[in-house]
């Protein structure tokens, strides 16, 4: 499924630049994106909407959610959506609300967070077996699949709300909170989706992927290095986890550590051989770790298993360049040109430093 592919693969893309605070904010070191001038204009005119008496609960969600999307860390913004949560008997958001404020402010909120939890805890996950339980288990099934279907018609407004509803009635759904964290990564709302893997990471300590999607998201929220300490207690007790090791090799390159980011994609190599994923993230440490032997078996090894990936070409064609392997690296270009398009093949390379090995690759995306 192309959007759910697009959703693992914002997770994988490096985190936006850290946001400047706005005046009189406490963001907790908690950034999305780079707070320009109209934007602080724009956020205290939220800031404003947040403390009026808004007329109808979806204002008051839509409110609260632009004001995270701008300043992830703005305390009273998830304690409004908290109330609204509670307010309605949403018992999965308030308790994703309450996990967040206890990531934001641990002193104050940790408390909250475990009742909220323990509450989660005894409602059902799924439906049951029985009679009885016919009509939830048809409940369950359709709103999965109406979830299923909005996100193929691109209609994420429409899968948030499927999956919302299920959690409605089984608010420790894996499935729904699995979904519902990959649609709020869809629609770029950070803050939302570090809700829902907070929430389930918390229900579900045993499941690295909740884990890995946790670590990733922190990441995207300005904190890689706090993400890949946290990542790091994980993988002690995990040692051989293909999500970790992908995720902390991941943040290790967002950190700017590609040595240590090696040694993770080394472990993911060995603990899923298989991945072309795998074999192309130790390919391209390897390469930026000045390591071009290695790095070209890793990539090569990458390309046999998956000849569809553009990345896996751009990276042998870098290690090409800067082996000074003029013939291969003009062979990858072209296959590069050929299976992206020219415009897609141009970005991908200005987009590395392969034009200053080779300015006269140029030549081939005129």
């Amino acid at each position: 499924m192309k959007s759910l592919r697009t959703a693992l693969l914002l997770l994988l893309i490096p985190a936006c630049a850290p946001a400047q605070q706005a005046p009189g904010v406490s963001t907790t070191n908690l950034t999305a994106q780079t707070v320009h001038p109209v934007d602080l204009i724009w956020f205290e005119h939220l800031g404003w909407r947040v403390q009026q008496p808004l007329s109808a609960e979806n204002d008051v969600e839509l409110v609260c959610r632009d004001v995270l999307r701008l300043v992830p860390g703005q305390e009273e913004s998830v304690r409004r959506l908290l109330r609204l949560y509670e307010d309605n008997d949403a018992h999965a958001l308030a308790g994703m609300a309450a996990c967040y404020l206890a990531f934001l402010n641990p002193t104050n909120y940790s408390g909250l967070a475990i009742i909220q939890l323990e509450q989660a805890r005894t409602r059902p996950a799924e439906p049951g077996s029985g009679p009885e339980w016919l009509a939830a288990q048809n409940f369950f099934d359709e709103s999965m699949n109406r979830g299923f279907d909005c996100i193929r018609r691109q209609d994420l407004i429409g899968a948030e709300n499927a999956f919302r509803s299920v959690l409605h009635t089984f608010p420790r759904n894996r499935p729904a909170l699995t979904y519902l964290g990959i649609v709020n990564v869809l629609r770029g709302e950070w803050p939302m989706a570090m809700m829902v893997f907070l929430y389930a990471s918390e229900l579900y300590p045993e499941d690295m992927n909740f884990a890995a999607s946790r670590a990733r998201t922190q990441g995207y929220l300005g904190q890689a290095p706090q993400a890949l300490t946290w990542l790091e207690e994980r993988l002690y007790a995990h040692p051989d986890h293909p999500a970790l090791l992908q995720t902390a090799g991941l943040i290790a390159m967002q950190c700017g550590r590609p040595a240590e980011a090696t040694k993770y994609f080394a472990g993911w190599t060995a603990s899923d051989g298989k991945s072309a994923d795998a074999w192309t993230s130790y390919g391209i440490a390897l390469t930026l770790t000045d390591q071009p032997v290695f790095a070209r078996v890793a990539l090569t090894k990458a390309r046999q298993m998956d000849p569809s990936r553009n990345t896996t070409l751009l990276f042998l064609a870098l290690n090409a360049a800067r082996a000074q392997r003029t013939a291969e690296m003009k062979g990858h270009v072209r296959a590069l040109i050929d299976q992206a398009g020219r415009e897609e093949a141009a970005r991908l390379i200005r987009a590395t430093s392969l034009p200053l090995y080779f300015p006269s690759v140029e030549d081939f995306l005129r």
